[in-house]
């Protein structure tokens, strides 16, 4: 350990790197066993590997705290103690509506997790943490490949057979293997080579077997970002954009669009896949019927499950399929501020408003491909979704970090 002086900065002290080398080790760990946890959704023990994952994140910020920068590192010790009675806060609502109302202690650790990583790993610099996010990725693209040719990576759709991995949904896998081809591209300098090529049509071959249609588009974005990176100016992709639309509108219009991975727009129902039913019950016989109360804070964490069991939208029971009806449904107006603010000032903790340019614009793809998603899924009630907004936010910091101490 050696100090080191700075006319702008008071003293402070640099780790060897040997300490940043076991700290990155952790790191990687943590981020390389949720994929692992996603995988074992179904079986009991995906909830144990849960908790390990945040009690990984907690040892993580322990020994990462020991590898700051400098002592002004410190200051936003104040605001993250804030955000961290703000997360508490938010855990208490849940709480009394567990009580009073319907859910569990799960679906409140679901919901408060995303925020609960987010403080033990945001305040944290890490010069290898960008590794991590890689090795991630990864395995996440590379592993679910490799289960095209597997029964187990196969699901009966209704009368469709698609594509989803070592997921439990397929809706699951086509958004995850989208996020790991960002986030990979990001973290390995946007560099377009023969990984990233190969890595892209892996990702558009289990996007297009998953007949995960809205993840069609989560992917154009990427592609869209990776060619404005590569130098294409932005009226030439445009132009581009609107060529390919048109020649799938054509498409669309000559081909059967249902003799292909049932992709059938002939009604409302289908293209939607029952979701306009879901949305219909929750919104004529849930949100509609809402007293004042239940409008302000909300009918139960799982009463959107409720109500589609007991109206019977489809076969299955479902959740609102719909992020902001899941949110005014179940958490009413009190619980839907509530969580898009605990985003929000986490966000700027993490110092938005002073990141670069390019963190700002991942950060803004980021929330935007999430707010894309949110509209048919619920992404709250799942980590495994909402994962990726935490990934994608240390990201965009741990870039502006890495550009510092380059900078430095």
């Amino acid at each position: 350990m050696f100090k080191v002086t700075h006319p702008l900065m008071t003293p402070f002290h640099v780790k060897t790197d040997l300490s940043e080398t076991f700290s990155s080790k952790i790191l990687i760990f943590i981020f390389c066993l949720k994929p692992l946890n996603d995988a074992l959704y179904a079986y009991e023990i995906s909830k144990y590997m849960y908790l390990a994952i945040l009690l990984g994140a907690a040892f993580f910020a322990f020994v990462g705290n020991r590898l700051r920068i400098s002592e002004l590192d410190k200051r936003q010790d104040n605001h993250w103690l804030i955000y961290s009675f703000g997360v508490i806060g938010y855990a208490c609502f849940l709480g009394l509506l567990i009580v009073f109302k319907n859910g569990s202690v799960v679906d409140l650790i679901k919901k408060v997790s995303p925020f609960l990583v987010l403080i033990l790993m945001g305040s944290i610099y890490k010069g290898n943490a960008l590794n991590a996010i890689k090795w991630m990725a990864l395995l996440v693209l590379v592993s679910n490949f490799l289960l095209l040719p597997v029964g187990y990576g196969w699901v009966e759709w209704g009368s469709v057979r698609t594509f989803k991995g070592f997921f439990y949904f397929k809706t699951d896998l086509a958004f995850s293997v989208c996020m790991a081809l960002f986030v990979f591209f990001v973290a390995n300098d946007k560099k377009i080579d023969w990984k990233f090529l190969g890595l892209a049509a892996m990702t558009a071959i289990m996007v297009l077997l998953s007949n995960s249609r809205l993840n069609y588009l989560l992917l154009f974005i990427i592609m869209f970002y990776v060619m404005l990176s590569a130098g294409y100016s932005f009226a030439t992709l445009i132009r581009a954009a609107v060529l390919i639309s048109v020649a799938a509108l054509i498409f669309l219009l000559l081909y059967d669009s249902s003799k292909f991975l049932s992709f059938d727009m002939s009604n409302e129902e289908r293209f939607t896949q029952g979701r306009n039913r879901i949305w219909a019950v929750i919104i004529d016989h849930g949100i509609a019927k809402a007293t004042f109360s239940e409008w302000m804070f909300g009918q139960g964490l799982i009463a959107d499950w409720l109500l589609s069991h007991y109206y019977g939208a489809l076969d299955k029971v479902h959740d609102a399929h719909n992020e902001v009806l899941h949110l005014l449904m179940n958490q009413g107006l009190v619980g839907l501020f509530s969580y898009f603010f605990l985003w929000f000032f986490g966000f700027k903790i993490l110092g938005w408003k002073t990141m670069s340019r390019e963190s700002k614009i991942i950060l803004g793809l980021g929330c935007g491909m999430l707010l894309i998603q949110s509209m048919t899924t619920v992404l709250s009630s799942y980590f495994l979704k909402t994962w990726w907004m935490v990934v994608v936010a240390l990201l965009a910091k741990w870039k502006t970090d890495a550009l510092v101490k380059t900078a430095s």
